[in-house]
């Protein structure tokens, strides 16, 4: 997407409210780095995705997630 149309939408101010949202670093960093997408497959893995996560919440009230500091440069 055009980066005109992210900054007239203020996406930026959308993905820091979305990033508040998150309890991890990686997280938090997914959020402020996501990008809007037109492959109708990638759309529809994504809200797959954001479907068993709802799931797991409704079933046990809190994600299965600790905050792991800089878990990244264990894994890589």
């Amino acid at each position: 997407m055009n980066n005109y149309y992210l900054n007239k939408l203020e996406y930026n101010k959308i993905l820091e409210i979305l990033s508040n949202y998150s309890s991890t670093y990686i997280g938090k960093d997914m959020c402020l780095n996501l990008l809007p997408s037109n492959d109708k497959q990638e759309v529809k893995e994504k809200l797959e995705e954001t479907k068993e996560a709802v799931d797991i919440l409704y079933r046990s009230s809190t994600p299965p997630i600790t905050d792991q500091l800089q878990i990244l440069q264990i894994i890589q």
